[in-house]
């Protein structure tokens, strides 16, 4: 495990040059055994409540995902300003920062479902106003990702392409056609995707990586990054844990005339980091609660 007491230290150079190059890294190991067992079971309990921040498969009744956690569970909320999660989201975006959004991705065993090849910059930019980029998505493996159970699939450097002119979708999937317009920015039919054709383009000068890691690594990568994921073929559940930082100087200027606070946070202020010590503090108390 990596050493988490010196924050400024946790991308590396190398790290650091091989996101500005390939629009993602991974870092192994970057959380301790115990926490993140505590974090998978929070994440299911918010996947197995009924809400209007969850979404379902295609199938209408499995998780797909879960969204907001941080605006409606102080645990959450606290993990998103632990020295590992906010250290190396500020390395990367150079300046003060806060949650734009915050999800778990779920592909459960045998039933999750593909995502498309996307981009997400273009959702926060069409959606919410954001005018660039300067944002980052911080992804922790709550469980293995496997090529079998959907683990992500990235077009390394992709993001040097910039906004890439999607196919849009404005009709909204089977089973959602009471929902609000922004549905389709999470359903199984997402709402704008890259065409198949600028992939075949992509792919003549960039590579697919299939980015699967061990339960407690962490993901950064480019909201300009492609990617999409296939179905859960496997007898295992694959959770992901997002939170989706952005430059305080760059909060989006039509928040909250469009879609819910747990898809474009209305609060830009910046985020404080906890120490370890009050980290292990909210940890020790979560699990007296999950037994009581």
């Amino acid at each position: 495990m990596r050493d988490n007491a010196a924050t400024q230290d946790l991308l590396s150079f190398e790290d650091l040059e091989r996101y500005q190059n390939d629009g993602y890294v991974i870092l192994r190991e970057a959380f301790p055994r115990r926490d993140i067992d505590l974090m998978e079971r929070c994440a299911r309990r918010h996947l197995a409540e009924d809400s209007p921040r969850r979404v379902l498969e295609s199938d209408g009744r499995t998780a797909r995902a879960v969204h907001g956690m941080h605006l409606v569970d102080p645990f959450f909320a606290a993990l998103s300003r632990h020295p590992t999660m906010l250290g190396v989201a500020r390395q990367v975006l150079r300046g003060e920062i806060y949650v734009h959004q915050s999800k778990v991705n779920a592909k459960l065993a045998k039933r999750g479902d593909r995502w498309e090849w996307h981009q997400d910059y273009v959702f926060w930019q069409a959606e919410d106003g954001m005018e660039l980029p300067n944002a980052v998505n911080v992804a922790l493996y709550l469980t293995d990702a496997t090529e079998e159970n959907g683990a992500l699939n990235l077009i390394a450097g992709s993001h040097a392409f910039g906004v890439i002119s999607p196919i849009v979708a404005e009709e909204k999937p089977a089973g959602y056609e009471s929902m609000p317009a922004w549905i389709t920015n999470l359903t199984a039919r997402l709402k704008y995707t890259v065409a198949q054709g600028d992939i075949d383009t992509l792919l003549v000068h960039e590579r697919a990586v299939s980015a699967t890691a061990k339960a407690a690594s962490l993901l950064l990568f480019h909201p300009n990054l492609v990617h999409s994921s296939g179905e859960n073929t496997s007898e295992e559940d694959r959770l992901l844990l997002m939170y989706s930082y952005n430059r305080c100087d760059n909060a989006p200027v039509l928040r909250g005339s469009a879609r819910p606070d747990f898809l474009c946070n209305p609060a830009s202020d910046s985020l404080s980091e906890l120490s370890l010590g009050d980290w292990n503090d909210i940890l020790s108390a979560e699990e007296v609660s999950r037994t009581a």
